[in-house]
């Protein structure tokens, strides 16, 4: 059974964390909320399978400073802006700063979870093509230069007589260089290989 989506609440609101907090938590969300900046920022955040969503204005820290610090610890994890009092400066720095949106309170909770499970699902694609992208390329390291270059080749669309001839070696080596790749990157067809050149450039 999968782990439930997780989502970090921060507002200095205690009544707005409370409602957020019965919402997601009726919607199946594992759910940690903190009034203070200075609690969330000492917490060590989890960040599979969630998301934070984040008011602007509050003591000691702003939105825009945790902001910030999210996103030089852990990149790429979604935040969300849930404020009632961003102006445009502060909203264009959010979006520029990698918030995924800025929602105005009050919002209808529909809303809000639509935006945090979508943020969640495209983390989580994002993640799972990063993974790919990464065996990918310990895939193809695993070739020799020569091999490398027949692969890419290969990739293209290129024939055996094709690739022969701008390497300037014959067809049988062609052969035997793509009988290796096929053994080393572990595919059984032109497809396979293609998909794993095409995961390693990204």
């Amino acid at each position: 059974m999968p782990a439930p989506m997780k989502v970090y609440l921060v507002d200095d609101d205690k009544l707005i964390l409370e409602t957020l907090t019965r919402i997601f938590q009726t919607n199946g969300f594992s759910v940690l909320s903190f009034s203070d900046t200075r609690t969330f920022l000492h917490h060590d955040i989890d960040t599979d399978h969630a998301c934070v969503v984040l008011d602007l204005n509050m003591p000691y820290h702003s939105g825009l400073d945790i902001l910030a610090t999210l996103k030089h610890s852990y990149p790429g994890f979604p935040v969300l802006i849930y404020s009632g009092k961003a102006d445009v400066i502060s909203a264009v720095r959010a979006m520029e700063d990698g918030a995924v949106t800025l929602i105005q309170k009050p919002a209808p909770a529909e809303l809000l979870l639509s935006k945090v499970k979508t943020a969640i699902e495209q983390r989580k694609s994002v993640m799972l093509d990063m993974a790919k992208a990464r065996h990918a390329k310990n895939l193809m390291s695993q070739l020799t230069e020569r091999e490398n270059a027949v692969a890419l080749q290969v990739a293209e669309g290129y024939s055996a007589s094709e690739i022969a001839e701008q390497l300037h070696i014959s067809n049988r080596t062609v052969e035997a260089h793509k009988s290796n790749i096929f053994s080393k990157l572990n595919v059984h067809s032109v497809a396979g290989l293609t998909r794993i050149v095409l995961q390693s450039e990204r």
